[in-house]
């Protein structure tokens, strides 16, 4: 349910001289070869930017002192959910497992973090992460991520709250690492080297990516008040009516009618500017009364209603790679009692692209379910 996005903004260069997957004590020749097939490989970038290890074209190319976020403060400000940190450096990778990562470089988001993505054509079973500075200077431990540790289940992306089809049921073929964030991380940038391993002890190569963490809010145009209409999948409009079932008459015969009867189902999104954010579900309905239906051989529906009317309020970033809205606190407006915070914020939209379109506000993105390709568009109307 998350936009895989490969534009981002390159606002530092990999450093594939260092060697961050590495468990040896010195950089040998052998990792200086994976070094290189790596930039060939996985990278997509010059291999002449990449491979040259002139510390001074490095510096060049790299982000400013000014806005590289200090090593002391990377290696205590994160964390990794499902992710041990381990002294030292990782295993040296050998180059058999598929690595294959969604990203270039991305944006992460104060008080949270960011997600990486990944995938393979094997069967990796973890990750080995070490962070670094945007200069390259690296981190005195690395995490090992367990992928087979259990997962919370996540609201992301535009298929999260507002589900209409099946579609969310299925599997997704990527692995998102969560990166968080302590509320004592600053703005700036940084870097990671990644990894993946599987249970024969196959290590890929390496990836680097940076990252900067940037302030709230964006684009101004997407900013203010809306209210859902439709959603779209590979462009074919969705209906948001209740599914039907098929009653059998205890006189005979049989009648199709809705499962649910749904009077209400509203669902608006404000975008405030200076980046903070609320939205609101407003859903009524009731349940069909199947005994009833099947004695009149008519549709017939409980008394009893099924109402919920929630608000989630946190902040909103936009940028070149697209969209993104973290909940920091949820409110049952029926019962206070279920309320919650979220300290260190829950992602919702992830990096989703956000257009005006004829007065509309069009969020879209495309995810993988099963290998194939699926796009989704939220598209909303303007409220006074």
């Amino acid at each position: 349910m998350i936009k895989l996005r490969v534009s981002r903004i390159l606002l530092c260069v990999v450093f594939l001289t260092f060697i961050a997957c590495d468990n040896e004590s010195e950089v040998d020749d052998t990792t200086d070869d994976q070094v290189s097939m790596q930039d060939d490989d996985t990278t997509g970038e010059d291999n002449d930017d990449d491979t040259t290890g002139d510390d001074d074209n490095s510096d060049d190319d790299t982000t400013d002192d000014t806005t590289s976020i200090a090593l002391e403060q990377i290696s205590s400000e994160i964390t990794i959910v499902d992710g041990t940190a381990v002294q030292g450096l990782p295993p040296q990778p050998n180059g058999s497992l598929d690595f294959q990562i969604a990203t270039e470089d991305q944006s992460a988001y104060l008080g949270t973090g960011f997600l990486i993505t990944v995938s393979s054509d094997d069967t990796p079973t973890g990750a080995y992460i070490l962070f670094k500075d945007a200069n390259g200077n690296a981190a005195e431990s690395y995490f090992d991520v367990n992928f087979a540790a259990e997962k919370s289940a996540k609201r992301l992306g535009l298929r999260g709250k507002h589900a209409t089809t099946s579609q969310t049921a299925k599997m997704v073929d990527n692995q998102f690492i969560e990166v968080a964030f302590t509320q004592n991380m600053p703005t700036g940038n940084f870097c990671y080297d990644i990894c993946l391993y599987d249970n024969a002890n196959n290590i890929s190569q390496i990836v680097t990516r940076c990252v900067t963490v940037d302030e709230w809010g964006g684009d101004t145009n997407i900013t203010g008040n809306w209210l859902f209409d439709r959603e779209l999948e590979n462009g074919i409009v969705l209906s948001n009516d209740a599914g039907e079932t098929t009653v059998a008459c205890n006189a005979g015969g049989s009648i199709t009618v809705l499962e649910e009867m749904i009077e209400k189902d509203d669902w608006f999104l404000s975008l405030q500017p200076g980046g903070d954010y609320y939205e609101e579900y407003d859903f009524l309905s009731y349940d069909l009364d199947v005994d009833k239906t099947a004695a009149d051989c008519e549709a017939a529906y409980l008394t009893t209603e099924i109402a919920y009317k929630d608000r989630y309020i946190g902040k909103w970033s936009y940028n070149a790679s697209g969209l993104t809205i973290v909940d920091f606190a949820y409110e049952d407006l029926n019962d206070s009692a279920n309320n919650e915070t979220f300290e260190s914020g829950e992602l919702y939209f992830y990096e989703v692209d956000a257009e005006i379109i004829d007065g509309e506000l069009v969020l879209s993105e495309t995810v993988s379910f099963e290998g194939e390709a699926v796009t989704y568009q939220a598209i909303f109307k303007p409220v006074e």
